[in-house]
C-alpha cells in the first residue's frame, strides 16, 4: 500500500532528479574550469565539496522518495536541514565580505587597487569602488567628466562631494559594479541563497511526505498472527449464509 500521495512523491522525486542534473552539470563545469585555468587550492576544493554534497543529497532523496521510509525521510530532512543553514550561513558571510572589501574602509585600497581602478574609471566611465566619495578629499582626474557632454548634462555625471580637490564634475556610478571581483561575489551569493531556496522546498515537501507515511503506519491494521484465519467466502454470494450438515 503507498503511504505518500502519489502526486506528491512524484513531484519530490522530479524535483530531486533535477537537483541531480544540477549537480553534474556543475560538475561539468568545475572540470572545464580546472582544465582551462588553474584556480587556487582551497578554492577548488571547497567547490568540489560543494558540489558533492549537492549530488548526495538529492540522491538521498530520491532513494528516500522511493522507498516511503520514515526513517530515511527524518534522515534526509536533517540532513538537507543542515545544508540549508550551511548555505543561509555562506551567503551572509559573502554578503558580509562584499562589503568589507567594497566599502570605503577597504583592505584592498593599496597601489596594485588603485592603479587598476583608474584603469577601469577611465574606461568603464566610473569613479570610485560605490561611488566618488571613496576616494577621500584628494579624486584621481579619471572620474572627472566634464570634458563629455553627454555625460555632464546627463544622469551619470554629479557633482564633487565638498571638500574634495580634483574633477569638478565626476561619474555617478561606482566602479565597483563593473569588476570581476563584484561579479563574483555576486554569483556566490546568488548560489547560496539559490540552493538555500531549492533545499528550503525540498524541506517542506520531505515534513509533509513524514507526515503522511507516519500516519499510514498509525492507520494500518495490525494482523495478529496468532488468530486462526477467516473461512474463504469463495463460491459464495453476499447474503446467502451456507449451512454445514
Amino acid at each position: 500500500m503507498e503511504k505518500i500521495n502519489r502526486c506528491l512523491k512524484l513531484c519530490f522525486l522530479i524535483y530531486n532528479a533535477v537537483i541531480v542534473s544540477i549537480g553534474l552539470g556543475m560538475t561539468v563545469i568545475l572540470i572545464i574550469i580546472a582544465i582551462v585555468t588553474q584556480l587556487p587550492v582551497g578554492v577548488s576544493v571547497l567547490l568540489w565539496i560543494y558540489v558533492i554534497s549537492v549530488l548526495a543529497i538529492s540522491i538521498l532523496g530520491l532513494r528516500a522518495g522511493r522507498k516511503e521510509k520514515g526513517l530515511l525521510l527524518k534522515i534526509f530532512a536533517g540532513v538537507i536541514m543542515a545544508a540549508l543553514v550551511a548555505n543561509l550561513v555562506l551567503g551572509f558571510i559573502v554578503v558580509a565580505r562584499q562589503a568589507q572589501v567594497y566599502g570605503p574602509k577597504s583592505q584592498l585600497w593599496d597601489s596594485w587597487m588603485q592603479e587598476e581602478l583608474i584603469w577601469r574609471q577611465e574606461y568603464e566611465k566610473c569613479c570610485g569602488i560605490l561611488g566618488a566619495s571613496d576616494w577621500g578629499s584628494q579624486i584621481p582626474e579619471s572620474c572627472d567628466c566634464s570634458y563629455n557632454y553627454y555625460y555632464d548634462y546627463g544622469s551619470d555625471c554629479i557633482d564633487a562631494p565638498v571638500g574634495s580637490y580634483g574633477p569638478r564634475r565626476v561619474y555617478r556610478e561606482g566602479c565597483g559594479f563593473h569588476s570581476a571581483h563584484a561579479r563574483m561575489f555576486e554569483a556566490a551569493m546568488g548560489v547560496c541563497f539559490g540552493t538555500a531556496a531549492i533545499f528550503l522546498l525540498d524541506f517542506i515537501m520531505a515534513l509533509v511526505m513524514i507526515k503522511q507515511v507516519k500516519h499510514a503506519d498509525v492507520t494500518a491494521p495490525v494482523l495478529d498472527e496468532s488468530a486462526e484465519p477467516l473461512p474463504s467466502s469463495s463460491g459464495t454470494c453476499p447474503g446467502v449464509s451456507v449451512v454445514h450438515i
